[in-house]
């Protein structure tokens, strides 16, 4: 069986990735989240929850032994050491787990597409797991006032959960695909399938 063709999808915090990876699964076409990903990390039965609970202490536990993300949370985007450690223990995780996750995905269609939604794909090197790279990107104002005002954040922790990730400009030169956020969700919706029609042209087990 050929690999899975394992497209990377994303875009910093609040640029509308997570609404494109929707409708790319709505399509059919299988959509890992890293996220979801990292979530699992953290519980008791998964192999690197000792090693979080190693890098950080007993302090980032709940009353019942579990990881209390939000704990967890508070204090790796407080400190860019503390993420720093995060990332080191979680980074290799989530990849093999993404790779592992993709494996299975791709043997329910015969052109062996699979989608990665991942804020850190660059960051963390996911990409080098991609046979292509699709970034959505918004402006700054923009994924401000959705933070401030869709998410209720302060401007303070908002501007945290930006200085975490690449600027827009850094992520720019490693996209395949470009897909903005500035106009309405119709027009961008318009672009990504076409995006997705050309994807599935260029992989289709029917080509020459």
């Amino acid at each position: 069986m050929s690999d899975p063709v394992l497209i990377g999808l994303t875009g910093g915090i609040a640029s509308g990735k997570s609404t494109v990876a929707q409708w790319i699964a709505a399509t059919g076409i299988p959509t890992i989240n890293a996220d979801e990903l990292g979530h699992r990390l953290l519980r008791t039965e998964h192999p690197g929850f000792a090693e979080v609970v190693a890098a950080f202490g007993n302090g980032i536990l709940d009353e019942t032994g579990e990881i209390d993300r939000k704990r967890l949370g508070t204090l790796v985007f407080s400190d860019p050491e503390a993420l720093e450690r995060l990332n080191a223990v979680s980074h290799p995780w989530i990849g093999r787990m993404a790779n592992e996750a993709a494996e299975i995905a791709a043997e329910t269609r015969q052109d062996r597409l699979v989608f990665l939604e991942a804020a850190l794909l660059l960051e963390a090197n996911w990409a080098a797991l991609c046979t292509e790279v699709w970034v959505v990107q918004a402006s700054l104002a923009t994924v401000m006032g959705r933070l401030t005002s869709q998410r209720g954040l302060t401007a303070e922790d908002a501007q945290q959960r930006l200085d975490s990730q690449w600027p827009p400009e850094r992520r720019q030169p490693f996209a395949d695909v470009l897909i903005g956020n500035e106009s309405t969700l119709d027009e961008m919706k318009h672009r990504v399938d076409q995006e997705l029609a050309k994807l599935l042209n260029r992989h289709s087990p029917d080509r020459d």
